[in-house]
């Protein structure tokens, strides 16, 4: 193990909070020089971890809040999210094609995507299974998350093709469902990017606007599920958000339903529910 970690330039402990502070720690006693991230549930065990010698400590469910709150706030902003830059002239990011963009129900080949935008798919989430080189003759549909690669016009112009227009700042605009530590990642996200909200949860207490459970129609109607153009589902459990999917789909035909689920295999079903965008955990 002492020769593996001293050739080593970084490693990533992701087992559980606990042994993960002791595989930083063995692993600075080895190899001090080896750049350690550590990977924890609750986030209030983070500075126990930087105090065990960590470098990075990353927490999952902030990180999926973010990612969830970005499928809203880059149809509303000018700016590009989660870029990953290749030079100083060229990146890559994804791009999930929304309800109402023009390239719903064309297939890769139909989409004209090169020829507008001048960038290159090199990769498709078809319904949360990921293809590379995706096939030309697949079909797009609102959900699908294109991985492309260009400059930052480019980019920027594909973004404009996935879109369905810019979204009204009205309140109830945007719903999450759910306020716990995904859902207020989500909230902040929001707050930052000026876009409003209404936030569901079953339990009253500071920063829930509508107190009830959302798979009942008569919440929805309270949260305002009529003018809303988004719903975001944050709730930890699966069974659970895959049924409050179906009665949000069923109050709304156009409304864009993203969210989250704990398993991989949990997302299948979501996107069966009616879901445009889901994300796992895991």
């Amino acid at each position: 193990m002492g020769r593996k970690l001293s050739a080593a330039s970084a490693l990533v402990a992701d087992v559980s909070d606990q042994v993960d502070a002791s595989i930083v720690r063995t692993a600075q006693e080895i190899a001090d020089d080896v750049l350690t991230l550590s990977v924890v549930e609750e986030p209030d065990r983070a500075p126990y971890h930087r105090l065990a010698g960590a470098d990075e400590v990353l927490s999952p469910r902030p990180l999926l809040g973010q990612s969830l709150a970005s499928k809203v706030t880059t149809s509303v902003t000018s700016e590009l999210e989660e870029v990953v830059e290749i030079d100083d002239d060229f990146e890559i990011a994804e791009f999930p094609i929304h309800r109402g963009s023009q390239l719903v129900g064309k297939t890769l080949a139909e989409s004209g995507i090169r020829e507008q935008a001048g960038v290159n798919v090199i990769g498709a989430w078809f319904r949360g299974e990921f293809e590379t080189p995706p096939d030309p003759n697949a079909t797009l549909t609102n959900g699908t998350v294109l991985l492309a690669t260009g400059r930052e016009a480019q980019l920027e112009r594909l973004r404009d093709l996935t879109q369905s227009g810019m979204r009204p700042i009205d309140r109830g605009d945007t719903i999450v469902v759910g306020y716990g530590e995904v859902g207020r990642t989500v909230t902040n996200a929001l707050a930052d990017a000026g876009l409003p909200y209404t936030v569901v949860d079953r339990t009253e207490f500071e920063g829930v606007d509508v107190v009830g459970d959302a798979s009942e129609p008569e919440t929805l109607r309270e949260a305002g599920i009529g003018d809303a153009s988004t719903v975001i589902l944050a709730l930890p459990d699966d069974t659970t958000a895959e049924f409050t999917a179906l009665v949000v789909r069923d109050s709304s035909a156009d409304v864009e339903i993203i969210a989250r689920v704990e398993e991989s295999r949990s997302i299948s079903k979501m996107y069966q529910a009616g879901a445009d965008y889901v994300l796992a955990l895991a």
